[in-house]
């Protein structure tokens, strides 16, 4: 979305400057002026906002739920400790703080963590209310990984929906039935 308002935002700042060339004209010329004017001013305000605001916003919960999600504690030597959207990239941050080379820096657990944090923070930040409807989110996860997930999952949710595989609900049936009709 950021990069289509960016071109229409060069799209409509080329036909502004070529018509402000024009102006003087006519009448029509200075209408399509203000017209093409009160257009760029929206995109650029809507594009400043989405920078300025909403994507730290995404990136804030991002953050929050990933951390959640691989039960990072500070102290501890995990591999990782934090996630961030820089340069419309979600980056994973290291141990002391640098940044990790994504994909291969983490496993494929903390890749589908990754994941469903940023499909639940996109969520939370835009307060959009519908089902989340994820298929086998659990691949490649172990039980404490999948309990973790799944906790974090139905905290985050207003109503979730998941399509498992018998070894994704291996390990965590009880925790299924906890959550199943709630």
């Amino acid at each position: 979305d950021l990069e289509r308002a960016k071109g229409k935002l060069r799209e409509f700042k080329t036909t502004y400057e070529k018509i402000e060339r024009e102006e003087g004209t006519n009448d029509l010329h200075n209408c399509t002026l203000t017209a093409c004017n009160d257009i760029y001013t929206v995109l650029k305000n809507t594009y400043d906002d989405l920078e300025q605001h909403e994507i730290p916003k995404v990136s804030k919960n991002l953050e929050d739920i990933y951390l959640k999600m691989i039960a990072y504690s500070e102290g501890t030597a995990d591999a990782q400790s934090g996630a961030e959207i820089r340069d419309y990239a979600i980056e994973v941050k290291g141990p002391h703080g640098n940044y990790l080379q994504l994909p291969n820096a983490i496993n494929g657990a903390a890749q589908r963590a990754l994941t469903l944090s940023f499909v639940m923070a996109i969520t939370r930040v835009c307060q959009f209310i519908a089902p989340n409807i994820i298929d086998t989110p659990f691949g490649m996860m172990g039980p404490n990984e999948k309990h973790l997930a799944l906790e974090t999952l139905y905290e985050n949710s207003s109503q979730l929906v998941l399509f498992l595989t018998r070894s994704e609900i291996e390990g965590i049936k009880s925790d299924l039935n906890r959550y199943v009709g709630s």
